[in-house]
């Protein structure tokens, strides 16, 4: 289902509170509330090492603009 349709999914609301992630196996707590992100940002810039060179040269990036007080991840 599309984004819009997925978070009105009924388990969202059903389900209780986000415990974790978990991501082929591997569990990640949700604090530091920005470490599971992190870990896949890092891995990606691991198996690209052109662009984890070029990133370098920035003091910081975004995927895509978000609201913070809303989100802490996007």
């Amino acid at each position: 289902m599309d984004s819009r349709a997925s978070k009105k999914h009924i388990r969202i609301s059903e389900s209780g509170n986000l415990v974790g992630f978990e991501f082929f196996g591997q569990k990640f707590p949700l604090i530091p509330r920005t470490f599971f992100y992190d870990w896949i940002y890092i891995n990606a810039l691991e198996q690209n090492r052109e662009l984890s060179v070029l990133v370098r040269d920035y003091a910081g990036f975004s995927v895509i603009e978000f609201n913070p007080e809303k989100s802490i991840n996007c």
